[in-house]
């Protein structure tokens, strides 16, 4: 969860997609293009972080201990591929 004067995701994704926009559109002017990237960056940051925090929390049901309970434990996430790290062969 986003600190109290952080965006959630939802939001940071709309901003992040506005500040796309603009400057694919390529109006602003060089100052303000620079503003729109740098907070750009900050909010690919910050949604990268809140995801990093909800995959910790995702958990699989494994079984059902003897009081009825779940048993659960961490979700193993298969690493992603990152662009532009290529194996060297």
């Amino acid at each position: 969860m986003p600190a109290p004067n952080e965006p959630t995701f939802e939001v940071a994704l709309e901003r992040l997609t506005q500040a796309v926009k603009l400057l694919e559109e390529g109006q602003l002017s060089l100052d303000d293009a620079l503003a729109r990237y740098e907070e750009a960056v900050g909010l690919v940051r910050h949604c990268r972080q809140l995801l990093d925090q909800a995959e910790a929390r995702v958990q699989r049901l494994v079984g059902i201990d003897s009081d009825g309970g779940p048993v659960l434990e961490p979700m193993e996430v298969a690493p992603q591929h990152k662009p532009g790290r290529e194996a060297k062969a």
